[in-house]
């Protein structure tokens, strides 16, 4: 209740709701106006954000292509610190659990060192020999099929293997980087992309 030119007003749920979307604008507006000006004042070459940028696409495909360091390039001028791209263990362990083939990651690896950019691997798939399971219908109809074999998830039967081969793809990248003389630029790991999206 307020009182408003002598009688006394009761506030509805609506009219409260309506306040605080005004204030809230208000305010939302004045932060916004203010997160405007600083980045501003930054330099898109050193970005100096509170959490890591970047871009998700086929980096694995480009770095096997003459556009390899032109986007690589690019993806630093839009102030991009990461690239986020696939790593499918039916295709590093196709063979059995004791063979790796890192061949299809090694070059987008070499290349982001080399740019500076960091990795955010999005670790999925599953191998034959782990018992995939398949958590949707396949469309064959589709031309490729969806969904692809690298939305395929192991059996709970070889969990541990997977876990393991999480903890080898990191161990990789990071020997890796080693051996060519950086630091680490291994931001983080996803496991699996979008679980629940086929459940």
């Amino acid at each position: 209740m307020s009182e408003k030119g002598g009688r006394v007003t009761a506030l509805t749920r609506r009219k409260l709701l309506k306040r605080a979307g005004i204030y809230g604008a208000a305010l939302g507006i004045a932060g916004m106006v203010k997160t405007a000006d600083q980045l501003g004042a930054r330099s898109v070459s050193e970005p100096k954000f509170p959490y890591l940028t970047g871009f998700n696409d086929d980096f694995v495909s480009y770095s096997k292509s003459g556009f390899a360091s032109a986007t690589l390039d690019r993806v630093k001028s839009c102030a991009g610190r990461c690239i986020r791209f696939p790593v499918d263990w039916g295709d590093v362990q196709q063979e059995s659990r004791t063979s790796f083939n890192w061949s299809s990651y090694d070059p987008i690896f070499g290349q982001a060192l080399a740019a500076g950019v960091q990795l955010l691997p999005v670790i999925l798939g599953c191998p034959e020999w782990a018992n995939p399971v398949v958590t949707a219908a396949r469309r064959d109809d589709l031309d490729p099929p969806y969904p692809a074999d690298i939305y395929r998830t192991c059996s709970p039967s070889f969990d541990f293997a997977f876990a393991d081969f999480v903890d080898q793809t990191l161990r990789h990248f990071d020997f890796f980087s080693k051996q060519h003389g950086y630091p680490t630029v291994v931001s983080g790991a996803e496991i699996l992309n979008e679980p629940n999206l086929w459940s």
